[in-house]
């Protein structure tokens, strides 16, 4: 089933994040937690920090697409040490 990256999307999404108590908020593409290929929307408000964390599993992978706003990230080797650093932003408008 495809699903559409739509502006409507995007916007109820952030709007479910400004009322959650965490300030952020994931729609999900898949259907449940189990299945193989995972793709979730996540909007997250201003000045959230989302903590460190390391996908031990060798084929799981992560990878970021900034569709608006941008974000800090921080990068660590696995003694914990920072090994760089960057902003990430969407490089046009849409």
């Amino acid at each position: 089933m495809q699903k559409i990256i739509s502006l409507d999307l995007l916007n109820a999404t952030s709007a479910a994040a400004k009322t959650s108590p965490r300030q952020r908020k994931n729609y999900n593409f898949h259907v449940v937690d189990t299945d193989v290929c995972q793709r979730s929307l996540n909007a997250i408000e201003p000045e959230i920090y989302i903590p460190p964390h390391c996908h031990l599993h060798p084929t799981k992978a992560e990878s970021i697409i900034i569709l608006r706003g941008r974000i800090g990230v921080l990068f660590f080797n696995a003694d914990g040490e920072v090994t760089d650093k960057a902003r990430l932003q969407p490089q046009s408008a849409y």
